[in-house]
């Protein structure tokens, strides 16, 4: 996810299980991306995703977006 300008946006994974194995790593970036002062980006596994909330739902990529 890149946090920059008090928005957010989802970046797309450009390749398999980080680190799992090589030949799902691609040899260079497929997006490039300019940063500036005060963005942020947050890496994240699916550990957070598959957070549940109160009502026993599943946070998914979407939820982990929105604030409390």
């Amino acid at each position: 996810m890149l946090v920059s300008g008090g928005g957010l946006r989802l970046l797309d994974s450009q390749s398999g299980i980080l680190g799992c194995l090589a030949q799902n790593a691609p040899s260079e970036s497929a997006e490039e991306i300019d940063l500036t002062s005060g963005d942020r980006l947050v890496l994240y596994t699916d550990g957070l995703t598959e957070v549940f909330n109160q009502s026993d739902e599943m946070l998914g990529v979407e939820g982990s977006r929105s604030g409390p």
